[in-house]
């Protein structure tokens, strides 16, 4: 297919001076054909010929796997697709591919689940640590409605080709230094791991309380250290060193 071959050479990352004279001269001849076979030079025909704009996309998305550029050529006015996902009681949050459906959490991640919930519900983490699910279904990307795109650690390459590093965020939790102090909202840095759906069982005994029952959205995120609760956007905000994998929601 000669528009194939055009596309092909046109998003190489070495193209010499011979094949962009081929090139050249290959468009145009293709140009001509499409003019002459779908718009036969009528103005009143333009709107029989939506190749265009599917030709248009599809450049695109192309420019954004190769060159990872998803997160500037994403049109934040596009509806969501097929290939992203929205949970109830999660409005801001567009889950994306890959999307692993039997996913293990590890002990040290379900430890961390189990004391995310017990402080939720005033509980222990012993008593809740049984009641979770064994599998829990994992999502390696994440769109914020009208906001950035975030690709977690665990959907990122290898480091075997360049690649920008798109899962640091910024998240906040609620924290006090004393029992007898309101809670405050603080500021955190960290690097996304993984985005996690937590199915939660009907508890009889009543040991889950209001989220008995209920699917929760998790983030697995290793902290970045010494951040002393800086807001980037406000003053240069630097850390040291990496903490030990929390989870949130």
């Amino acid at each position: 297919c000669q528009l194939s071959n055009i596309l092909k050479t046109s998003i190489q990352f070495v193209i010499t001076h011979v094949q962009v004279a081929a090139l050249k001269t290959s468009i145009i001849a293709w140009v001509r054909k499409y003019e002459e076979y779908y718009y036969q030079y009528k103005e009143e025909r333009l709107s029989a010929c939506p190749l265009t704009n599917i030709l248009h996309m599809a450049y695109l998305e192309q420019l954004g796997v190769r060159y990872d550029l998803e997160a500037e050529l994403w049109d934040p006015n596009k509806l969501s697709g097929k290939s992203e996902y929205t949970f109830e009681g999660y409005p801001q949050a567009y889950l994306r591919l890959p999307y692993k459906r039997d996913f293990i959490p590890d002990d040290n991640i379900r430890m961390q689940v189990a004391s995310y919930f017990a402080l939720l519900v005033g509980k222990t983490r012993k008593e809740i640590l049984p009641l979770l699910p064994q599998m829990m279904p994992s999502y390696g990307k994440l769109r914020i409605k009208d906001g950035d795109s975030i690709r977690s650690a665990s959907a990122s390459g290898d480091g075997s080709t360049a690649e920008r590093n798109m899962s640091f965020i910024r998240y906040e939790i609620q924290t006090r230094r004393r029992v007898s102090e309101p809670w405050v909202s603080q500021i955190f840095y960290g690097r996304l791991e993984r985005i996690l759906v937590c199915d939660l069982p009907a508890s009889a005994d009543r040991k889950l309380g209001s989220i008995s029952n209920k699917r929760r959205l998790l983030v697995v995120i290793t902290p970045c250290l010494n951040t002393a609760g800086k807001d980037a956007a406000l003053e240069i905000t630097t850390y040291r060193g990496m903490g030990s994998p929390v989870v949130t929601d």
